[in-house]
């Protein structure tokens, strides 16, 4: 590979992972998918799999700030 070559890395994770991360149960993910709601995610086939970058971002989207 070349220096020009510019590869994105992509750090993909399943619903177990995420689940454990952000400590909501697989099954919560799963409704979240059926409702169109929560972190978006990618279909692999049959697999489902979310990318460590839109999981953080989705989580810093939750951020509230609060005055002092």
């Amino acid at each position: 590979m070349s220096n020009t070559t510019a590869v994105a890395r992509v750090t993909l994770l399943t619903p177990k992972q995420v689940a454990e991360w952000i400590g909501v149960t697989v099954q919560a993910l799963s409704d979240w998918r059926y409702r169109n709601e929560g972190p978006e995610f990618i279909r692999l086939g049959r697999m489902i799999r979310y990318d460590r970058a839109t999981i953080e971002a989705f989580i810093d989207a939750g951020r509230v700030q609060t005055s002092a």
